[in-house]
């Protein structure tokens, strides 16, 4: 399932209506678990993918045309 937000793929979760979800790290979903009294856990770490932004011709972020 695809989800526009980062609220939902944990309330499902909870709800049972999905098993798991792959998306945060631990301290989000501690986070997460404690402002929504849920009860999810961790069972494996996430990596992170790797992002970056080189200098080039471009002044700001605003300038770079996504593809």
């Amino acid at each position: 399932m695809e989800f526009t937000d980062y609220v939902q793929p944990n309330n499902v979760v909870e709800s049972g209506e999905l098993d798991a979800n792959y998306f945060q790290h631990l301290p989000y979903l501690e986070d997460f678990n404690e402002q929504n009294n849920t009860h999810l856990v961790s069972v494996s770490a996430v990596h992170v993918e790797p992002m970056g932004i080189y200098g080039g011709k471009q002044a700001t972020l605003d300038a770079i045309k996504a593809k």
